[in-house]
């Protein structure tokens, strides 16, 4: 794994923490695959630094950010195996925010005046359930953790073989709130269905209150998709994640 950055994925998006050989197909919305060794994450560590080490592919938005969609499609088979969709606010892999108050920040005076705000929303694996992880930041405080074990039934749609599971995400800026939903895709639903019996499909799972307020006067945003196996593995047993993604929508304001 490279943890430079690379743009040769495709206009306006740039691959993070990807192999050298890394490539995709033109139609990133359409689909695309990451695959992440052990112990790559998307973490802070308790008011100290962020780690940025799983594979992403990003687009910096240009507009005011509305809705991010994907499917993720994923075997999970070990606890904390996720994949989902990130977003950064006045932050990137490329430079981690770093508490002020920590001795890495005192001694750079790097991070007074960063947001250092993300979310992450996956379908992941816990304790042997799986479900919808999100993970959210603020300046200055710890990873704010949630888990919903999720209905998923091994006769089910959203499972296949070899443990890949699927689950529709979605991230909404409604109001200055952050919307967190899910989706079971069904693969006998009917291409002319309603905007009524779609939006019934939806299950909301999150609110936060004023995540997209107090921004920079122009803040830079990021969104896109990872791929994480965080735990560690001996070196004779390690096995890589690969993540598979389809109908990636971006909505600007």
């Amino acid at each position: 794994m490279s943890a430079t950055t690379s743009q040769s994925a495709g206009q306006d998006w740039t691959a993070y923490n990807v192999e050298t050989a890394f490539q995709q197909p033109e139609d990133i919305n359409e689909y695309f695959s990451l695959t992440s060794p052990p112990d790559r994450k998307i973490w802070r560590l308790i008011r100290s630094r962020d780690e940025f080490t799983a594979p992403m592919l990003l687009r910096k938005l240009d507009r005011p950010f509305v809705i991010a969609e994907a499917t993720v499609t994923v075997p999970l088979e070990m606890d904390f195996d996720q994949a989902g969709i990130v977003l950064f606010l006045d932050t990137s892999p490329s430079e981690p925010w770093i508490s002020p108050t920590s001795y890495e920040g005192r001694r750079r005076r790097h991070g007074s005046n960063r947001p250092g705000k993300w979310v992450t929303v996956s379908l992941q694996m816990s304790e042997n359930d799986v479900g919808l992880g999100t993970v959210v930041t603020y300046p200055d405080r710890g990873p704010d953790f949630s888990f919903t074990a999720l209905p998923i039934s091994k006769d089910g749609p959203e499972y296949s073989d070899c443990n890949h599971v699927s689950l529709r995400l979605k991230l909404e800026n409604v109001n200055d709130m952050l919307w967190i939903f899910y989706m079971i895709p069904d693969i006998h639903r009917h291409e002319c269905q309603s905007v009524e019996e779609i939006t019934a499909q939806w299950k909301k799972v999150r609110e936060i209150n004023g995540f997209f307020s107090d921004l920079s006067m122009k803040p830079s945003v990021l969104v896109g998709c990872y791929a994480s196996r965080p735990l560690e593995m001996d070196e004779d047993e390690q096995s890589d994640l690969t993540a598979e993604f389809e109908d990636l929508e971006l909505l600007q304001r």
